[in-house]
């Protein structure tokens, strides 16, 4: 058998791109999809941050809701204040007074109700609120 000569040097199969690098359109699309992925897992964790936040409220409003009932009833007139209820110890001193986002409790007492209110997280009265309601026997 006769060796075949060759004008040029036999190389081996190898991808082209392995030879240019990568190109700044894939660079982009890398960087997109990571750009994406870490926005999906930020905006997951901060929603999971805000339902605790609003459930820790809750908590801490039915506590409020409890002593102002208690209040209430030993009482048998006027709608209690959070310092009122701190102040004759139907509060717990270790109680919290506000909200997950810093804003104090309010009560308001109306038409057969004790309603324990907090703003929520913008601070306004709307949908996000936290109310903890309850009849006045």
């Amino acid at each position: 058998m006769v060796a075949r000569s060759s004008s040029h040097p036999r190389r081996r199969w190898t991808s082209r791109r392995v030879e240019r690098g990568i190109t700044r359109f894939e660079l982009g699309l890398a960087v997109g999809a990571l750009t994406l992925t870490l926005s999906g897992a930020l905006f997951a964790l901060n929603k999971s941050r805000s339902e605790g936040r609003v459930e820790s409220s809750q908590r801490a409003a039915g506590q409020i809701l409890n002593a102002a009932s208690d209040y209430v009833t030993e009482s048998g007139t006027g709608c209690p204040t959070v310092s009122s209820l701190k102040r004759d110890k139907f509060l717990d001193g270790a109680a919290p007074t506000s909200d997950a986002w810093g804003a104090r409790f309010r009560i308001l007492c109306k038409a057969g109700e004790l309603i324990v209110h907090s703003a929520g997280a913008n601070a306004k009265s709307s949908g996000d609120d936290v109310r903890v309601v309850r009849s006045r026997s």
